[in-house]
């Protein structure tokens, strides 16, 4: 038999830890719901460090570059979803020539882009058809469940 002392220290442990569960289910869910995200490594001699995430914003979808987005540097850089690693592919899309080699920025995504259709997020020297700095997506990380159409069109910048 648990003394009186053994079981207020029962109960008390047991209410501690679903206090702590409970506590957790927030964080969790917000985790599990994250946007897309990812972070870069250089290519071709290149540096080029620091994150990225897919936002919604303001009606449609963006790639933000974080804070800690760092190029090392190049002539002609754009930032490019790409269904391979490189950044003329054919379905590419380029979403604008990058703003500045440093910290954060962010890039619109055509409206009616099929997201699910990429697999990397470049920063891509259109100049010398180099991919300089390159992010894998997760597998099936950018599906869209609305009913977008696909954006076939090749690199318009």
């Amino acid at each position: 038999m648990l003394s009186s002392r053994s079981r207020s220290i029962a109960v008390a442990a047991v209410l501690c830890f679903a206090t702590a569960l409970s506590a957790q289910q927030p964080a969790m869910k917000a985790a599990m719901s994250q946007d897309p995200h990812g972070v870069f490594t250089g290519a071709n001699k290149h540096t080029v460090t620091g994150s990225y995430q897919l936002v919604s914003a303001n009606g449609g979808q963006a790639v933000t570059l974080g804070a800690d987005f760092n190029l090392d540097g190049a002539p002609d850089p754009y930032v490019v979803l790409s269904p391979t690693d490189r950044g003329d592919a054919a379905g590419a899309i380029n979403l604008g020539r990058l703003q500045k080699p440093k910290g954060a920025q962010s890039y619109a995504i055509p409206a009616g882009t099929n997201l699910g259709a990429f697999s990397h997020v470049l920063i891509y020297c259109k100049k010398y058809n180099a991919t300089l700095g390159d992010s894998p997506l997760a597998a099936g990380g950018m599906k869209h469940t609305d009913s977008m159409m696909q954006h076939d069109s090749a690199m318009s910048h």
